[in-house]
C-alpha cells in the first residue's frame, strides 16, 4: 500500500439503498490529482501522494425515485477533463449539472436541471468532436447535453426509461445513451453536432439528430461497450445484445448464465475478449464479434458489483472484500 487517507468521517447526511454504500462513485484521475465525489459529504481532490488539496461541500444531495419516500444513495461519479470536473446532481429540490476547477475546487458554472425528477445515478460524459466539447447527461424525463465551457444546453431528448443509470459513451462518431426502467428500455445513437429538441414524434425512432434507436435494449445499470464497429449492451438480468454500432442492426441476443443472478458492473474489453461480471462473481468471457461465443466462465467466489479497471496487461476486480488482479503468468 502506498498511502491511505480518510476523506470524511461522520454520520451520513443521506440514506442509501441496501445494495449501495456511501462511497458508490468511482474515483477520477488525470495523473496529477485524484478526485472523489462522496455526494452529500462533498467533492474532494487529493495529490498523487494522498495529500488533500481541497474540498467543496455541495450540500445534502438526496436521490429519490419520483412518488416514493426512498433514498437510494448518491452514485454519479465525477468526470475529470482538461483541468475541470463535471458533476451531475439530479437530486431533490434543485437538480443541477456543474463544472469545477480541478486546481482549487472553484465553481466555473452551474446549470439548473429543474425539469428533471430526482432519481438518477448516471455519470456525465465529456465528449469532444471537432471544436465542440460537451457534457452529456443521461436523465429523465430528458437526456441533455451542455456546452463544456459555458454550461448552456445544446440539445435535449425526451427519455423513455425513468431511472437512468448507464453513462453516455462516444464511439464511431456517435453518442450512445441507454436506460431501462419504468416502461421502454431504449438505446439511442445520437449525432454529436445536433442541436435543440431531437425527440422523435408520431411513433418514429429517428430524427435529424438520432441516427438509430431501439425501444427494447434493456440495459438498466450497465454502460454499453463499443469495440470496433459493434456495440454490446447487457441487462441487469444478463441478457446480452450485440448491435452494429453504425446502423443498429441486431447481431445476436443471448443470455449469460442461468438467469439466477443480477448484473451490476459494466463490461470491459481486452483485445478480442469481453468480460461481464455477475453480482455473484461469475465472470463470463465472450469473444468479440457478430456471433456469440462464450470462451469461459471464471468464478471470483465473492460478490462482485463494481466495474473492473484495466491496464495493458491486468484486469483489477473489486469484490465485496478483496481487490483481485488478473493477468497472464510470466
Amino acid at each position: 500500500m502506498r498511502w491511505e487517507q480518510t476523506a470524511h468521517s461522520g454520520v451520513p447526511r443521506a440514506l442509501r439503498h441496501t445494495k449501495a454504500t456511501h462511497a458508490n462513485t468511482t474515483l477520477s484521475t488525470d495523473g496529477q490529482r485524484i478526485v472523489a465525489f462522496l455526494g452529500s459529504e462533498g467533492l474532494f481532490a487529493f495529490s498523487m501522494t494522498g495529500k488533500q488539496l481541497w474540498r467543496e461541500d455541495l450540500g445534502r444531495l438526496v436521490n429519490t425515485p419520483a412518488g416514493y419516500d426512498l433514498q437510494w444513495g448518491y452514485a454519479s461519479s465525477p468526470a475529470l477533463c482538461d483541468g475541470r470536473i463535471a458533476v451531475l446532481c439530479d437530486v431533490q429540490g434543485a437538480p443541477f449539472v456543474a463544472m469545477f476547477s480541478a486546481t482549487d475546487g472553484r465553481e466555473i458554472w452551474r446549470t439548473s436541471r429543474k425539469d428533471v425528477s430526482s432519481q438518477r445515478w448516471s455519470t456525465p460524459a465529456v465528449i469532444e468532436r471537432g471544436r465542440r466539447r460537451q457534457v452529456v447527461c443521461n436523465g429523465w424525463p430528458f437526456i441533455a447535453s451542455y456546452d463544456f465551457e459555458t454550461g448552456q444546453e445544446l440539445w435535449q431528448l425526451k427519455s423513455e426509461g425513468d431511472i437512468p443509470v448507464p453513462t453516455p459513451i462516444y464511439a464511431q462518431g456517435l453518442i450512445y445513451v441507454t436506460n431501462a426502467h419504468g416502461g421502454a428500455a431504449p438505446l439511442y445513437a445520437i449525432k454529436p453536432g445536433t442541436e435543440g429538441d431531437i425527440t422523435p414524434t408520431d411513433g418514429a425512432r429517428t430524427t435529424a439528430g438520432i441516427v438509430w434507436s431501439t425501444p427494447k435494449n434493456g440495459a438498466y445499470t450497465q454502460t454499453p461497450l463499443v469495440l470496433v464497429d459493434l456495440i454490446y449492451s447487457c441487462s441487469d438480468r444478463g441478457i446480452l445484445k450485440c448491435y452494429d454500432a453504425r446502423t443498429g442492426k441486431l447481431q445476436y441476443d443471448q443470455r449469460l448464465g442461468a438467469g439466477t443472478t443480477g448484473f451490476s458492473s459494466s463490461p470491459v474489453a481486452s483485445a478480442d475478449r469481453l468480460y461481464f461480471a455477475s453480482d455473484e462473481g461469475e465472470v463470463y468471457v465472450v469473444k468479440a464479434g457478430p456471433r456469440f461465443e462464450l470462451l469461459g466462465t471464471n468464478r471470483m467466489g465473492k460478490i462482485t458489483m463494481a466495474t473492473p479497471a484495466a491496464d495493458a496487461r491486468v484486469l483489477y476486480y473489486r469484490t465485496r472484500g478483496h481487490v483481485v488482479a488478473v493477468g497472464e503468468k510470466r
